[in-house]
């Protein structure tokens, strides 16, 4: 679940700087469910994450992901905590939901955010729309190899600051891709 989470992230907060992380897993065996009931299979990698982000923009975001739970929450969301107010950030796994928030003086609990955008719903081909129309019309697509790069950088310097104990500085790094534009019609990118 790493990339959406992280590519979400990226997307609204730029590059990543710097990582801290705790790892552990809670066997060295599972058994399977579903199609693979009753067979076993080592558990080679950590299965339970805590990690911390530092971006280069300055926001500090903590991230925790788990395979060690029996069942978790509906809010699978990303949080977003500032100065004057705070934002959610539905499933970036369901590339759709809309996004609340919360700032004091203005609302008294969470409220709906106006979104501006076009593409709302369930749209996980849009990125390769995107990068077909980047590369046709020559214009720099969101979902970049750099960009690609840089999240798996992430996820592999978080797994190498739990085992080594100690931060790591990102050695990758990626533009801060942009929002579509406003006033899209559908089928429209650009």
């Amino acid at each position: 679940m790493g990339p959406y989470y992280i590519t979400a992230l990226v997307n609204m907060l730029g590059p990543v700087r710097k990582v801290v992380s705790v790892n552990t897993r809670s066997t060295d065996c599972r058994t399977g469910i579903k199609v693979n009931v009753n067979k076993t299979f080592p558990v080679e990698v950590d299965t339970h994450i805590a990690a911390i982000l530092e971006f280069v923009s300055g926001a500090v975001i903590t991230l925790i992901t788990s395979f060690d739970v029996w069942k978790h929450s509906s809010y699978c969301d990303i949080e977003l905590y500032g100065t004057e107010g705070a934002l959610h950030i539905p499933d970036p796994n369901t590339f759709n939901g809309g996004i609340r928030f919360f700032k004091a003086g203005l609302c008294a609990d969470w409220a709906m955010a106006d979104n501006p955008f076009l593409y709302n719903d369930n749209m996980r081909s849009l990125g390769l729309a995107d990068t077909a129309k980047g590369i046709e019309t020559k214009r720099p697509h969101r979902c970049s190899g750099a960009l690609a790069y840089h999240v798996l950088d992430v996820m592999c310097s978080i797994i190498e600051a739990g085992r080594e104990e100690r931060a790591v500085m990102l050695e990758s790094s990626c533009d801060h891709p942009a929002p579509l534009p406003l006033g899209l019609t559908f089928g429209e990118l650009d």
